[in-house]
């Protein structure tokens, strides 16, 4: 442990939805809650907003930051080996006094044949302390290559703890080297066999599948709870919804309308994470691969969405979270400077969900990749935080090949 101070391919609504069981008329499927005492009881009234979407989205903007330095200690948990050196999508949780940790692990190329997820945990006692990664789900044989997997991070439930993953196959036509190897991103290929799962456990050690769980959105994030209660799993623009309270049950679709979004300049929409303002607005924010992000607004606690539009907040095309403190102040972790080759990681703050001004500084080092690959592109990827206690714990991964775990003091942040 060391002290520091310092200053896609995506998939189609379509294969979502027909993964669900979902047809997208309604954008919903039967019953999103299942009996028992999962089950949330509530009741929601939608929002009536107060100014449009597209004025809204506008309102939300970093500009003008003042940078802060802060304390963190950080563990190197995975460095990257021959044969082994392509690590990514990670995400944490804390579940009965251990910190929980979940990563993508893969031969040298990004979402290759053969990636597989790798889990590792430390006691919150003894931070500096962790298990050496080991398989969640081991490699895989599909139908006519090793599977792909890609983790879908954690959610806690009473004395269970839940993992998610998908999995899939490239068509057999457009492999390399002997069915071994993915196709090139600039090439015609189509994903095949794309299955999501859940895992469940009430130790962390042991695992079985959760044959209930049906979801076919989602997965950017783990389930969120929304004001009401209502798990809500962002994704691209399929965001999975439940009043399942286990988090294994059975999920409805709503659904962010492209509508006029890419003859308005966004070159894709992808990757979201939201926060729900205290008005009950839940605020979908959304990669775009432009130098701003878009967001979409739900009024009726997820069920539909409005068009994304472009807010003023800067991006470098890269995956972000946002969410909430518990003193109430929102927050942002990402790569918020353009062009800068997701460097440096920025968590930034605001007190009223639209001006997030104060910029700390989390990592500024450069980083130089260890081994070659495919789209290892960007420096610091894919955050991923949560708050334990007086702390907050942020995972993110270096080149697409090692993997940080960061802790700073809540009490820092201003």
């Amino acid at each position: 442990m060391r002290i520091i101070r310092r200053g896609v391919a995506l998939m189609t609504a379509g294969l979502l939805l027909a993964l669900a069981g979902c047809s997208p008329e309604n954008g919903e499927a039967s019953d999103p809650t299942s009996s028992g005492s999962t089950k949330l009881e509530h009741v929601w009234e939608t929002v009536t907003p107060t100014r449009s979407a597209e004025e809204s989205a506008k309102l939300i903007n970093n500009t003008s930051p003042t940078m802060h330095d802060i304390e963190s200690e950080v563990v190197n948990l995975y460095i990257p080996t021959q044969g082994a050196s392509y690590a990514h999508h990670p995400f944490l949780a804390s579940f009965k006094g251990r910190l929980y940790a979940m990563f993508s692990l893969g031969k040298e190329d990004e979402d290759d044949c053969g990636q597989h997820v790798m889990i590792a945990s430390c006691d919150l006692a003894d931070f500096s302390s962790w298990t050496t990664p080991k398989p969640l789900v081991d490699v895989t044989r599909g139908e006519h290559s090793d599977v792909v997997m890609v983790p879908m991070g954690f959610y806690v439930y009473g004395d269970t703890l839940a993992a998610y993953y998908r999995s899939f196959e490239y068509d057999e036509a457009s492999l390399r080297e002997n069915g071994t190897k993915r196709p090139l991103a600039e090439s015609s290929y189509s994903i095949v066999n794309n299955k999501l799962y859940a895992l469940v456990s009430t130790d962390g050690e042991n695992w079985t599948q959760a044959e209930s769980y049906q979801n076919g959105g989602g997965g950017n994030y783990p389930p969120v709870a929304t004001q009401s209660g209502r798990l809500l799993m962002a994704g691209a623009t399929v965001h999975a919804y439940s009043d399942d309270l286990s988090g294994v049950g059975r999920w409805s679709m709503g659904i962010t309308p492209t509508g006029t979004a890419y003859a308005r300049g966004a070159d894709l929409l992808t990757e979201g994470s939201f926060f729900q303002t205290d008005d009950g607005i839940i605020h979908m924010m959304l990669r775009t691969n432009t130098d701003y992000l878009w967001c979409s607004e739900s009024y009726d606690d997820g069920k539909s969405w409005t068009e994304p539009y472009p807010t003023n907040f800067t991006d470098c095309w890269a995956k972000f979270q946002f969410g909430r403190l518990p003193d109430g102040r929102f927050f942002y972790i990402g790569n918020p400077v353009p062009d800068s080759g997701r460097k440096p990681l920025v968590l930034s703050i605001s007190d009223n969900g639209t001006d997030f001004k104060d910029w700390y500084l989390l990592q500024t080092e450069s980083y130089r990749q260890q081994f070659p690959g495919l789209y290892k592109g960007g420096v610091y990827g894919y955050p991923h935080g949560v708050v334990e206690g007086d702390s907050m714990y942020i995972i993110y991964s270096k080149h697409k090949e090692a993997i940080d775990v960061m802790r700073i003091s809540l009490a820092d942040l201003g």
